[in-house]
């Protein structure tokens, strides 16, 4: 069984497997504390460069040339996981499932929260197809290979 894992340490703390379900997909295990309560956009990042922190991980993960949306929109980016919600002692404990990318895919680039609600591509200006809206990245790490 392939598995991704990212560690947050810091502003966030936890941990978000990626598990590959041979031709099922990827199962996305989300435990995470310390944020805000309410709803944060999560998204994987094309690279796994922190050079100048969060900022340097550049647009989210896209093989197809997609617009911004939700975790199972057809056309959506293929890093677009939708929202996490943090429950109001700021703990995310959620699991996710996609087929638009393997696990091997991922390996390298980054898993970026953002500070705010993601409006899933459906907002009325540019940035929503790009972004969604989602704000600040809170924090950010590299997915690498699970032991």
């Amino acid at each position: 069984m392939v598995q991704g894992v990212v560690v947050f340490q810091g502003k966030i703390n936890g941990v978000v497997t990626f598990t590959q379900l041979h031709r099922l997909g990827v199962q996305i295990d989300i435990d995470l504390d310390r944020l805000s309560p309410g709803f944060h956009g999560l998204h994987i990042h094309r690279t796994g460069d922190l050079r100048k922190g969060c900022e340097s991980c550049c647009e989210h993960y896209d093989i197809y040339g997609n617009d911004h949306g939700d975790i199972d929109d057809e056309n959506s980016h293929t890093g677009d996981l939708g929202n996490i919600e943090a429950d109001e002692n700021g703990e995310v404990h959620m699991q996710l499932f996609t087929k638009k990318f393997k696990v091997k895919d991922i390996i390298g680039r980054s898993l970026i929260v953002h500070e705010d609600e993601d409006d899933l591509g459906r907002g009325r200006n540019k940035s929503s197809k790009i972004n969604g809206n989602s704000g600040s990245r809170l924090a950010c790490a590299i997915i690498g290979i699970a032991e």
